[in-house]
């Protein structure tokens, strides 16, 4: 990915805000374990792109059920690359604009 410039370096991208508000949320400890296991995803798509990548259908389901708490979520897209392979792979190749239907929020 380096090679290939497609990596970028960022600066901390640790959102106490976002942490303070899941903290609050009546979430299941489980649920809040899957949020915590990958909130720093969410932290850096909310610090550069808005786009969060990721197979785990968990963590997504979760995330969206949070978004109906924290609106700043609803604007995040979450992709699965392994769901609708076609679908994603389109949207990649038109550019990678923001699609409603990849939404947290949607």
């Amino acid at each position: 990915m380096l090679g290939h410039r497609k990596f970028a370096y960022m600066r901390d991208a640790s959102n106490d805000r976002l942490r303070d508000a899941v903290a609050s949320l009546p979430l299941t400890e489980k649920e809040r374990e899957v949020i915590l296991k990958d909130v720093h995803l969410v932290e850096a798509a909310m610090a550069s792109d808005r786009v969060v990548v990721s197979c785990d259908k968990a963590a997504r389901s979760t995330f969206r059920k949070a978004a109906g708490h924290i609106p700043a979520l609803r604007e995040i897209m979450w992709v699965n690359p392994t769901e609708d392979h076609d679908n994603v792979l389109r949207w990649l190749s038109e550019g990678a604009e923001r699609r409603h239907e990849f939404l947290l929020g949607c």
